[in-house]
Parts: C-alpha cells; sequence; structure tokens
C-alpha cells in the first residue's frame, strides 16, 4: 500500500484534527498519546463519538496554550 491508512471518524473530523494539529504546532506522538490514553486507540482508529471527544480535549488544550507557557510557540516568534 501508499501508506494511507483509512481514518475511522469522519473526513471532517480527520480534517480538524490535523488542523489543530498544524495551526497550534502540537506533536503528533502527544495527540496520539492523548488518544490511546483516553480511548485506548490511536488517532486513526477513533470512531466518530472518540473523534469528537480528542477534537473538544485538542481544543481545550490549544486555550491553555495560549498563554504562552507552551515551548513551540516561542521558537516560531524567535525566528521573526
Amino acid at each position: 500500500g501508499n501508506g494511507a491508512v483509512r481514518w475511522s471518524c469522519s473526513d471532517k473530523q480527520k480534517e480538524l484534527i490535523l488542523k489543530l494539529v498544524t495551526e497550534n504546532e502540537l506533536d503528533r506522538d502527544s495527540v496520539e498519546e492523548i488518544a490511546l490514553d483516553r480511548f485506548g486507540v490511536g488517532v486513526k482508529q477513533l470512531n466518530k463519538l472518540q473523534a469528537s471527544g480528542l477534537i473538544a480535549e485538542l481544543l481545550e488544550l490549544c486555550g491553555k496554550s495560549d498563554k504562552r507557557q507552551v515551548n513551540g510557540n516561542r521558537r516560531r516568534e524567535a525566528k521573526r
């Protein structure tokens, strides 16, 4: 195969998760950890219900990370 794993959640959810990861410079491994921790399966195996739970979790995480203690943000600003 070409490595394209079929996601179990809806395409919209998949896009939103990927968008949150990209926009907030989240670590994909961390997101995978959250999924495994909460639901016992990896991100791509989440069903629609679980995926919406993960999205809520990520939104909350991103909301908190606006306070700038999160590592990734400082690096980006330093480049300007």
